[in-house]
């Protein structure tokens, strides 16, 4: 009797101890953002007429400036939000495309212009 009460203790400890690796590990998802994409960038945006700087911190924290404009925002797996606009990313070079997810044809080619953090 007391020899299944240990083992069913056991085996409620190990469900614990799983269920919150599993939690931690899904946090850690949503907050890592890619090594290549944490640093400072620039682009030039041609629908907005102007010049683009972007730093994106380990956790995922954007901000920047559009022309004369700051902004702030966020970068989540390949999903970046930055200002009034959401883009796609995706790798290239030495820095990484931005695409608008409401307007294909909004494309902005980002380069590093500083080291990652």
């Amino acid at each position: 009797h007391d020899k299944a009460l240990g083992v069913g203790a056991a085996i409620a400890g190990i469900a614990i101890i799983a269920a919150l690796a599993a939690h931690k590990n899904k946090q850690q998802q949503e907050t890592d953002v890619a090594a290549w994409s944490v640093g400072s960038f620039t682009a030039y945006d041609e629908l907005e007429a102007s010049a683009v700087e972007l730093t994106i911190l380990p956790g995922g924290s954007v901000s920047g400036r559009a022309g004369r404009h700051e902004f702030s925002g966020s970068l989540s797996g390949p999903r970046l939000e930055a200002g009034r606009y959401v883009f796609r990313i995706e790798r290239s070079g030495n820095g990484f495309v931005a695409i608008d997810e409401a307007n294909s044809r909004h494309r902005l080619i980002f380069q590093r212009s500083g080291g990652g953090y």
